[in-house]
């Protein structure tokens, strides 16, 4: 490939999953690290009961670790409330997921599943190099876990793509920091609040 080639875009290839796991029960964010009176810095004990389960769950899918660049996909699924209207639990119940926004952050629910995969289901979490990972409503609570051999990027022609030359009339001009008047006032028909 060549420089003159350009304009390129990634593809993915096709995936087939190594390990697919589904974890029972209520999805666990990992706590944040705790500081004794004496400053041992500690991991909190629900963070470790829950890691570990998870882990004994990884190691009876997976008895050695996985070698190589990985992808991780990870759906946190919670329970639907009993409270919903009957329309939303029937919804949930034949397949929609809306999407979960109660407590759990995205970051420490994923963090969780790396550390307790670490020695199980690949040698160190720093091997997983792609990651996808939702939060839904759905009939059960629980955790579904595939992992993927990192695809091979390939790079497919994209000519048809506009380039930045197309579509600079289209983006506001930003000076300093702050949007021009002009675009201000074609597109929001006011004044500007900067």
């Amino acid at each position: 490939m060549n420089l003159t080639d350009a304009p390129k875009q990634f593809k993915k290839a096709e995936r087939r999953s190594l390990v697919v796991l589904t974890i029972t029960g209520r999805p666990q964010a990992k706590g944040r690290p705790r500081f004794s009176s004496s400053g041992h810095v500690y991991t909190p004990e629900r963070s470790q009961e829950a890691e570990a389960f998870m882990r004994a769950m990884m190691r009876q899918v997976c008895p050695n670790p996985l070698s190589g660049p990985l992808q991780l996909s990870v759906a946190f699924e919670f329970r639907r409330p009993n409270s919903w209207s009957k329309a939303g639990r029937d919804a949930v119940d034949e397949g929609a997921q809306p999407w979960y926004l109660g407590r759990g952050d995205m970051d420490n629910l994923v963090k969780l599943v790396l550390d307790a995969g670490n020695g199980c289901l690949w040698r160190d979490d720093a091997q997983v190099v792609s990651l996808e990972a939702v939060k839904v409503y759905s009939t059960e609570d629980q955790t579904i876990i595939n992992v993927f051999p990192a695809s091979k990027i390939e790079i497919v022609d994209t000519e048809s793509l506009p380039t930045p030359s197309d579509i600079r009339g289209i983006l506001p001009n930003f000076t300093q920091g702050k949007p021009s008047e002009r675009y201000v006032k074609e597109r929001w028909g006011g004044e500007s609040l900067f």
